[in-house]
């Protein structure tokens, strides 16, 4: 029998736990005795408090409803506008444990500010007014990626400044300055598969990786990319530097 786990204190969503309810569920589940932000007082079993199923008294979904049919021009109950979906898929990653992203988010300890996450309307007026048009090759993402999805910690960018914030970026430091690869690559001119080569592959030290100048093969010099073999590996090396011409 798995040892008995005390929630008293702790916060789920809008609930916080005052106490154990002295009467179980019917399937023998611990119930626990929770007051709601809104001011109600609701008794919730710990499975669905600890799996996210129950965040509030009911307060949340109905104020939810209440958005979702709130005539602001970008949802509807046949089509959703881009920025809409975008809002919707920022408070299922924070929130809903089941959704593929909420590893890399809600699991962290993300969340969404509660302007944000129970106003679309708040949400669009701040990103309006921090550049956001929604113009083909505009993205928005966070200034920390660590932070939260607040005012202060969001900007407008592009998916190579969106790729570059991720934490999974190969940071590299060098000359007195820290850079992701991508950055160097663009500040010396040399690609960034070549830098990635010469760091992880061959162990150059960073300040050689970034000043040594790129040696070309020619392809009856044998091998192609990295990681591709023969003739078809030869042809998609044209022109490129291999791991040994670095």
């Amino acid at each position: 029998m798995p040892a008995f786990i005390d929630l008293t204190g702790r916060t789920f969503g809008r609930l916080t736990v005052l106490g154990r309810n002295p009467q179980n569920s019917k399937c023998g589940d611990v119930r626990w005795d929770c007051r709601c932000s809104c001011g109600k007082t609701v008794t919730v079993t710990g499975n669905n408090l600890r799996s996210g199923h129950t965040q509030s008294c009911g307060c949340w979904q109905k104020q939810s409803a209440r958005v979702a049919h709130t005539v602001h021009g970008h949802a509807s109950r046949y089509s959703r506008s881009t920025e809409h979906i975008r809002w919707s898929k920022m408070i299922q990653r924070c929130y809903n444990p089941i959704d593929p992203k909420f590893s890399r988010y809600g699991a962290r300890g993300i969340r969404v500010c509660d302007e944000w996450r129970f106003s679309f309307s708040a949400y669009l007026a701040y990103i309006r007014s921090i550049g956001f048009t929604g113009a083909k090759g505009q993205t928005l993402d966070r200034i920390n990626n660590d932070g939260h999805y607040e005012p202060g910690n969001m900007r407008v960018t592009d998916a190579k400044g969106q790729s570059r914030n991720s934490g999974q970026n190969v940071i590299l430091d060098a000359f007195g300055k820290s850079n992701c690869l991508g950055e160097w690559a663009d500040a010396t001119k040399i690609t960034y598969q070549t830098l990635w080569a010469r760091i992880r592959v061959l162990h150059w030290t960073p300040e050689r990786a970034l000043t040594e100048p790129v040696r070309f093969r020619s392809l009856a010099e044998g091998a192609g990319c990295p990681g591709v073999r023969g003739q078809a590996g030869r042809r998609r090396c044209r022109g490129r530097a291999t791991v040994s011409g670095c």
